[in-house]
């Protein structure tokens, strides 16, 4: 069994290992916790706990997603009515 233990020397990286303990959690009674980055934690959102990171990154993709459209929407109204412009010009021949 001494060959299964990890000896000291020859530990895992610290971005690897993770700490876990037990707790008790009153709504899902004893579980292990795996400790993870705090930043890490805020930039995914969390354990689905309220967090202005990722609500201000949404904010700014949607508002980003919105402006797009728009632009891509005038282009399309300006070709339609340059279209329509030609059509007259034709139509007058």
């Amino acid at each position: 069994m001494a060959a299964a233990e990890p000896s000291s020397s020859e530990s895992p990286p610290l971005l690897r290992r993770r700490a876990r303990r037990l707790v008790f959690d009153r709504r899902y009674g004893w579980i292990f916790d795996e400790w993870t980055d705090p930043a890490d934690q805020a930039l995914s959102g969390g354990r689905g706990m309220f967090c202005v990171v990722p609500m201000a990154q949404s904010l700014v993709n949607a508002a980003t997603s919105s402006v797009n459209h728009l632009a891509e929407l005038e282009i399309y109204l300006n070709l339609l009515a340059s279209l329509d412009l030609v059509l007259d010009m034709v139509g007058e021949i």
